[in-house]
């Protein structure tokens, strides 16, 4: 079966612009990710006056052209009037169009063998109501079924490191600032800002270089505010959800002093008179529930006065709901903030300053996460114009400065700020040791595997896809897991699968040349969360079993062989959900080869670095796998 390279084009009477910006798209999803099937869908639920959309008169194969699939949920732009949404790239390589309020999306997948009678893609989700067992919060118990076994079948004996000793000296798990390191960007040292993230660690890491990227267009210095353990997965996380970690601890602070100037939260606070100025919101429920203890903070730990900020009306209808703050204003407006989603903003310091006054001496920034889309530095620098052209089109009233263009300067900037916050040295060292002592050196394949029955799956009932059903298929059999695992990393060869180099990091799948025999990995690491632990010992006992050749750990590995080597560091053992997630994250980076997980911050965040480290190396999202075992029968 070849390689689709056609597109279905709707039949646009009557309105040139909707036609060139349907064009502009197409041009983006031109590429099939070396997939043999893909579906590019304009889904339109009410179709716009004066725009008539004609569907095939037959029944098409997948191997004539791409189909057009017209869904009840899903909109291409909004009902009544000629405008394509937001363009937004996530990191598993599907280029997804993202709306804002209304809208809702343009979204290309792949498409597997699933057309039915009529032609049409109708999708599935996963259903449990079967033999598949999942517990609280789908999370995989001993005795799940997974296809025609049974977890405690594939029970495998922990690792002991019995030659590993615990280090003597522990490591310092948070450094001070070094006050004698110079800045090479100087910035106003009499404004300040500081800021307060949203949910887990990986997302807060988001919003943490987001907060950076501010400091530096509004010319202020910055005071880092703490990051937050993850409540849901950290078991040291009983009572209290939102509690505080010391930056130092999750990133290498005197590395970004070395980029811009940085000050303790206590010495900003002395300077401010414990008071804010401005607060400059990102989204419109930044006072809600847990996002409020985490504002608090700095009444609570740092003595700022003025935190009297509640809400008014219903959180669950944010066309009504409010945050407010009686003693400082808080910026933009509320009509300039999305409903349910974070602000766009734009690059320029013209265009934030029309958001954010820039006025007062101290501001305190509220949860950005995607603000700025630092994505875009893995978008070659000759598409950024292409991405523009789609941006432009979401502007949703005449007073909406956002989005610009992205400068080739700004993504250099983005890039500088990535590079400069990077895990803190103990993280970097230890992971070093895991490399040389148990991996035997960088030529392995990392994967992260991050697939659970309800928190991934949510959206798959709501909006069926190819990932979806790929992703159903795996978390359900993982003897089809391993057995494709183990056959990818003994037989790749990214020409003979078809894969090509791509000048964008985002046009899909890639690679950095053939792998030669001799230098072909034998070694996978498997990174996981710890809700994954059964599946991915059956993944490991299986491939041990049937692929002796390889070998292979995983995030329970390394966390019982940090623990041991911390074993005489108390301070580590209170952080170490933290400590082991970072420490998987790095392991990931440094690895030959990284298969991502579909839809995951944390495999997002490490592509990034892994990107602008030079490391791509066959990285691809690792559900192609498995995709390609589907397609063949095998």
């Amino acid at each position: 079966m070849g390689v689709i390279d056609k597109i279905y084009t709707p039949n646009l009477i009557e309105d040139e612009r909707l036609k060139m910006l349907l064009i502009g798209a197409e041009k983006l999803m031109e590429k099939s990710y070396g997939n043999p099937y893909r579906i590019s869908t304009f889904r339109i639920s009410e179709r716009p006056e004066g725009i008539h959309v004609k569907p095939p008169s037959q029944r098409i194969s997948a191997e004539e052209v791409d189909y057009l699939y017209y869904g009840a949920e899903d909109v291409g732009m909004l009902a009544g009037e000629s405008r394509i949404t937001d363009l937004n790239f996530d990191a598993y390589g599907t280029t997804r169009h993202s709306g804002r309020k209304e809208r809702k999306y343009i979204e290309r997948n792949q498409l597997k063998k699933v057309l039915g009678e009529s032609g049409k893609y109708n999708g599935a989700f996963l259903d449990t109501s079967g033999e598949v067992k999942i517990g609280k919060n789908g999370i995989w118990e001993k005795n799940a079924i997974v296809g025609e076994s049974n977890l405690e079948d594939f029970s495998v004996e922990e690792n002991k490191f019995e030659d590993l000793q615990p280090v003597e000296n522990c490591p310092e798990f948070s450094l001070a600032l070094d006050e004698t390191i110079t800045p090479k960007l100087n910035l106003r040292n009499d404004k300040f800002i500081t800021g307060t993230y949203i949910w887990g660690p990986n997302n807060q890491l988001r919003g943490m270089r987001e907060l950076v990227m501010m400091a530096i267009k509004m010319n202020r210095t910055l005071a880092m505010p703490p990051f937050f353990k993850h409540w849901a997965s950290d078991e040291s996380v009983e009572d209290e959800r939102s509690v505080a970690i010391d930056a130092g601890a999750k990133i290498d602070l005197n590395l970004l002093r070395e980029f811009i100037p940085i000050v303790e939260p206590e010495e900003m606070a002395e300077n401010c008179d414990h008071r804010f100025d401005e607060f400059w919101a990102a989204r419109r429920d930044f006072c809600h529930g847990d996002k409020r203890s985490r504002i608090n903070y700095h009444k609570n730990t740092l003595g700022y006065n003025n935190m009297d900020i509640g809400e008014s009306g219903d959180h669950r209808n944010m066309e009504e709901y409010h945050c407010y703050s009686n003693t400082a204003p808080i910026y933009p407006s509320w009509s300039q903030l999305p409903e349910k989603m974070g602000i766009l903003l734009p690059n320029s310091v013209e265009g934030l300053e029309k958001l954010y006054k820039n006025e007062g001496k101290c501001a305190l920034f509220l949860m950005p996460y995607r603000a700025f889309d630092f994505k875009d530095v893995m978008v070659d620098e000759n598409m950024l114009d292409d991405r523009q052209e789609i941006r432009a089109s979401i502007q949703e009233d005449e007073n909406n400065v956002y989005p610009e263009s992205l400068k080739p300067e700004d993504q250099k900037l983005m890039g500088e700020i990535v590079l400069h916050t990077q895990r803190p040295n103990y993280v970097r060292d230890i992971s070093e040791k895991f490399i040389n002592d148990i991996l035997g050196g960088m030529n392995f394949v990392s994967i992260h595997w991050r697939y659970n029955v309800g928190d991934w799956t949510r959206h798959c009932r709501k909006k069926p896809s190819i990932q979806c059903d790929i992703v159903q298929r795996i978390i359900t059999d993982v003897k089809f897991v391993a057995e494709n695992t183990a056959k990818y990393v003994k037989t790749y060869n990214y020409e003979a699968l078809g894969q090509i180099k791509h000048n964008s990091f985002m046009d899909g799948n890639f690679m950095a040349g053939l792998t030669n025999e001799h230098e072909r990995p034998t070694v996978i690491y498997i990174a996981h969360p710890p809700d994954q632990r059964y599946f991915v010992d059956g993944i490991k006992k299986i491939i041990r079993e049937r692929a002796p050749e390889l070998t292979i750990y995983s995030g329970s590995d390394s966390f019982n062989w940090i623990n041991q080597y911390l074993s005489n560091c108390d301070e580590f053992k209170e952080e170490i959900h933290d400590v082991h997630s970072m420490i998987d994250q790095q392991l990931c980076l440094q690895s030959k080869t990284f298969l991502w997980a579909v839809g995951s911050s944390w495999s997002t965040n490490i592509l990034m670095e892994r990107h602008l480290h030079g490391k791509i190396h066959g990285d691809a999202k690792n559900t192609d796998i498995f995709e390609r075992a589907i397609l063949s029968g095998s």
